[in-house]
Formats: structure tokens, C-alpha cells, sequence
């Protein structure tokens, strides 16, 4: 990635996957395919996790971008309406803060799979079900694979932006 901060925060994730992996593969932590209740749990915590670094990842990308412009008071402002105003980076909110920007950064993130761009959206909604009392069903493979898929999306959003 161009954001060495960004795809550190990535590498937060990819450590804490690896980790859930080892804690459940030396039966420290007691998951089994049988135990759907602790599964779903660990899942929770990951897409909570998950949605909360790639928000801000996408915030990040997008000040390194605009710090280059080199203007404080357009850097300012940039910062402060992404701080009040970008939350819950599913597909369709990072559309519509890339639109903000540049039309052309859209025109591009719509070439992503869908497969990616359904991922992030699911990660997010996930996230947001479990915080507010939904019904929470997706198990820990789910959220693993939903961050392998999504994560695409952030490596894409770094590569168009920056």
C-alpha cells in the first residue's frame, strides 16, 4: 500500500485473525463448529473490530492525500467534515464521501468486485447489528472471510486516492 500507516492499522487485523486462529487451534479458546453461541460472539468482536479500523483507514488515506495539497486551511476543513461526518465505511457511504472529492475515484472503486464491495457493506452492517441489539448471525469463518474480501476494497481505495 502507498499509506504505510494505513496498511499498518491493516496489520492490526491480520494479527488479531491470526490470532483468534491460534488461541482456537491450541484449544485455548474452547470454539468449536459445535459452539455456535462463542463463535458468533468472536465473530461480533472481529467485524466491530474490522469496521472501526477500516474507517479509520479510509480517513487516513484521505488526509494523506489532502496533506499534499499543502493549503492548512483546506487541510482543516478536509479533516474536520471527514471527522463529523464519514462513520459506518460501508460500500455505499465511502461512495458517497469519495464523490465529495472526485468523481473520478468513484468511477474507479466501481470496478472493485462485487463479491469485495458486498463484503465491506457486511462487515459494516454486521458491526452496527450487533452494537444496537439486532439479531447477530454470522459466524467467525463468515467474518474472516468477509475481511479477506474486503479488505480489496481499502487496498483499492489506497491505490486510486493516493
Amino acid at each position: 500500500m502507498k499509506s504505510l500507516t494505513a496498511e499498518s492499522l491493516l496489520n492490526t487485523i491480520d494479527l488479531t485473525v491470526n490470532n483468534i486462529k491460534s488461541l482456537a487451534s491450541n484449544n485455548i479458546l474452547q470454539y468449536t463448529a459445535n459452539d455456535p453461541l462463542t463463535s458468533s460472539y468472536i465473530a461480533g468482536y472481529l467485524m466491530t473490530f474490522i469496521s472501526g479500523i477500516y474507517e479509520e483507514t479510509i480517513e487516513i488515506i484521505l488526509r494523506e492525500k489532502i496533506r499534499r495539497s499543502g493549503r492548512k486551511y483546506i487541510i482543516n476543513f478536509v479533516n474536520s467534515m471527514i471527522e463529523e461526518r464519514f462513520r459506518n465505511p460501508s460500500y455505499k457511504n465511502v461512495k458517497k464521501l469519495l464523490k465529495k472529492f472526485d468523481n473520478n475515484w468513484v468511477e474507479k472503486i466501481k470496478t472493485i468486485p462485487e463479491r469485495d464491495k458486498l463484503a465491506l457493506s457486511s462487515v459494516v452492517n454486521s458491526k452496527n447489528a450487533l452494537a444496537h441489539g439486532y439479531n447477530f448471525d454470522v459466524t467467525l469463518a463468515e467474518a474472516i472471510q468477509y475481511y479477506k474480501d474486503s479488505k480489496n476494497v481499502i487496498e483499492k481505495l489506497d491505490d486510486i486516492i493516493l
